[in-house]
């Protein structure tokens, strides 16, 4: 009877052990993004934030925000939890959605991520930011 005890007792501790990070809260860290450059009101934001390699290149974001424009610079907040991301910013100025792209994919709208000039193919390893903690990013939108 105190062996059957003893086993259920285990069996329950260890699956308390197991489940339990499954119900905690990840600490969420304020990200606020001060856009530059934004040159109209017209439109949206859209914002993608990638949290990998892989999920930019299956541009598969982590967090995703439509924000309202303002001209000059447009300043937006981003909860996350600690870790690297990728943030990829588009002012769809005839608010159709999604990024428009010209030849080769040169974007005919204006652009920004983190950490990126626009002279070079963009990859998640060159260009992310490591996020511990609240933190202020500015990024500015560039034009091709």
């Amino acid at each position: 009877m105190k062996k059957q005890f003893l086993i259920k007792s285990i069996f329950c501790a260890a699956a308390v052990l197991c489940i339990s990070p499954l119900f905690a809260e990840t600490k969420q860290n304020k990200v606020k993004v001060e856009l530059a450059n934004v040159g109209s009101v017209e439109g949206k934001i859209l914002v993608s934030v990638y949290d990998s390699a892989k999920n930019f290149s299956r541009k598969s974001a982590c967090r995703e925000l439509k924000v309202t424009p303002t001209a000059g610079t447009t300043v937006f907040d981003v909860e996350i939890p600690d870790g690297e991301y990728l943030f990829c910013i588009c002012h769809d100025v005839n608010d159709s959605g999604a990024l428009d792209e010209g030849f080769f994919g040169i974007p005919k709208e204006p652009i920004a991520m983190n950490n990126y000039n626009g002279k070079s193919v963009p990859k998640f390893d060159k260009l992310k930011v490591n996020i511990n903690g609240d933190t202020t990013i500015p990024m500015e939108l560039l034009s091709f």
